[in-house]
Order: C-alpha cells, then sequence, then structure tokens
C-alpha cells in the first residue's frame, strides 16, 4: 500500500503504475501490455506516453489506488503458473497412458480445460523450452508475494498454494535457474518422462 499518499497529494504529486503484462517474446513481437492504475487524471496525464510503448490496445485501466495494477498483474501470473503445471499434468498423465503428446494437446486446447498456456506456450515443451527469459526464483518472489497478499485478504487459495510449494522445490532442485517452466521440468522428472516428440 502506497504511504503518505495525502501529503504528495496536497503538492500536487499523484501516483501511477503501469504494472507490465506479457512474455518477453510477445513484448518483443509487438510491445507490452500495461495493467494502469492511479486516479483518473493522473492516468489520462500517462496513456498517451504508455500508448507510444504498449501493443495496440495494451494500455488496460485497472483501478483508482496506485497498487491495483500491481495485484492484476501477480494474480494473474500466479493464475499462469499455476495452469502451467496443471496442464503439463495432464499432459504426463495422457503419454504414460499412451496418447499422443502432441494429439493430445490439440484435443486439450480445443477442450473446456483449454487455457493461454495450452494456446501459445505448451507447444514448446515437446522441444525441451523450459522458457528461459524468466528466473525459477523469479517465479518463487511472485509465488510469494502472491502469498503476502492472499494473507492481506484473509482468502484460503488451496491451488496457488500447492502451486507456490512446487515452485520453490523447483528452485531448491535446480537453484535460480533460468526456466519459468523449471516446475514443470520437476514434474516431468518425478514421472520419470518427458513431453517430448
Amino acid at each position: 500500500m502506497v504511504r503518505g499518499r495525502s501529503a504528495s497529494e496536497r503538492r500536487g504529486v499523484a501516483a501511477v503504475s503501469a504494472a507490465m503484462g506479457g512474455s518477453v517474446a510477445e513484448t518483443g513481437a509487438s510491445g507490452p501490455t500495461f495493467f494502469v492504475s492511479g486516479p483518473d487524471d493522473a492516468v489520462d496525464r500517462a496513456v498517451p506516453v504508455l500508448n507510444v510503448l504498449a501493443a495496440p490496445g495494451g494500455v488496460r485501466r485497472i483501478g483508482q489506488r496506485a497498487e491495483d495494477g500491481q495485484i492484476v498483474k501477480l494474480l494473474a501470473n500466479g493464475l499462469w503458473f499455476t495452469n502451467a503445471l496443471a496442464a503439463a499434468e495432464a499432459l504426463l498423465i495422457g503419454q504414460k497412458l499412451g496418447l499422443n503428446v502432441e494429439a493430445l494437446h490439440g484435443f486439450l486446447q480445443a477442450s473446456a480445460g483449454g487455457s493461454r498456456f495450452l494456446d501459445e506456450h505448451a507447444d514448446q515443451l515437446p522441444d525441451g523450452d523450459y522458457l528461459p527469459s524468466f528466473s525459477i526464483d523469479r517465479v518463487v518472489e511472485e509465488l510469494s508475494t502472491i502469498r503476502r497478499l492472499q494473507d492481506m485478504a484473509g482468502v484460503d487459495a488451496p491451488m496457488l498454494e500447492a502451486s507456490a510449494r512446487h515452485h520453490h522445490a523447483a528452485l531448491d532442485q535446480y537453484g535460480p535457474a533460468l526456466g519459468e517452466l523449471l516446475g514443470v521440468r520437476l514434474l516431468e522428472e518425478r514421472a520419470g518422462r518427458q513431453l517430448r516428440r
């Protein structure tokens, strides 16, 4: 939470947050997405600058408090990390039961369980790509911050907690290595097989 806001406001200073979303590849291809929050007049002044940097339609107004954009970004990332593990578990189960990984991926992608992870990232796993543009220690850091938000909100979040525990185990196993999907690699090792073509 932002402290001393009233003193800043008395001096005409307003805080705007512009948390950046999207992967490194997405940002490189079309520009970042920004989750922008803060007082309307301050956000109105910041949006023209952010529009120059952002992907088309990539400036998303979130709320009146400066922290709102950061909260949304963290929750979105927490869902992505958790969904990556759940999707990899489903693929490993299907593979161990004799299904072709690529075919299963396509079926899951088009199912009620489809997700952005399945649409845009899961097809990299059969090539052994664990997304080295982001390190596992950063994943754990974000999930730890989400845990603090959860405690502040007083909300039980067993799925996010399970994801955090598993990613912590991946950090313990591999150290602070590059690989946003090293949690998936740990699942593969525990299953005794890899998701490969």
